[in-house]
């Protein structure tokens, strides 16, 4: 009997235990609270995507497979250091996936004085089949960073017409194409870059690893 009593104690305490386990857990700040609010936050943010899929892709600029299905986002800034940091390992990871690509959607920061310009290039170099050789060069090298030589850069992979292309780079047309670029990204919560998402709405912002890449196929 006396035995029976402990257990039924033991019990209760078990009981009681669960019951304001689960109770901090749903109050507002709690685990399931917490989970849920992610969840929620990632639905909206998959429908969004869905919905700004067509414009991202006007917009934005595909390294990788051109036709591929397989696609993930990046957001980013030719002179974010953590976007040039993050380069190689998205590089390494096209080569590992060569029917994956990349939609590249530039976001250049107010305080990177050359970043828009290197944005712009990198449009102007699209139409010539140049925009993957000139993106690589952005993110390697380093003196158009201190002089604001874009166009001497763009020089040195074989576009000759510098002066055509310097034309190109403040038209209308793709100071829009950067603003219009810009406008979804922030819609869609993007707040820093590198940020890469998925049309599933998942959103990994910072230097991306393969893993990373890996989970947002």
């Amino acid at each position: 009997m006396p035995q029976m009593r402990v257990d039924g104690v033991l019990t209760l305490a078990g009981l009681a235990t669960i019951v304001l386990v689960g109770y901090q857990s749903i109050q507002p700040g709690g685990r399931v609270a917490v989970w849920q609010a992610e969840r929620a936050a990632r639905n909206a943010r998959a429908v969004a995507v869905g919905e700004a899929w067509s414009d991202l892709a006007r917009v934005g600029q595909i390294l990788g497979k051109q036709e591929a299905d397989d696609i993930v986002v990046e957001v980013s800034d030719y002179e974010c250091p953590y976007c040039r940091r993050t380069h190689p390992n998205v590089a390494e990871w096209l080569d590992s996936n060569p029917d994956a690509a990349i939609l590249y959607v530039h976001l250049p920061l107010p305080s990177h004085p050359f970043a828009a310009e290197a944005a712009a290039a990198g449009i102007c170099a699209e139409p010539l089949g140049l925009f993957q050789t000139l993106h690589d060069a952005l993110m390697v090298e380093e003196g158009w960073r201190r002089d604001g030589g874009v166009v001497e850069l763009v020089a040195s992979i074989g576009i000759a017409d510098t002066v055509a292309f310097a034309g190109c780079m403040q038209s209308a047309r793709v100071v829009e194409r950067i603003a219009e670029g810009a406008r979804i990204a922030t819609a869609l919560g993007v707040a820093g870059t590198p940020t890469f998402l998925n049309r599933r709405g998942q959103m990994h912002l910072g230097g991306a690893e393969q893993r990373d890449l890996t989970s947002l196929r």
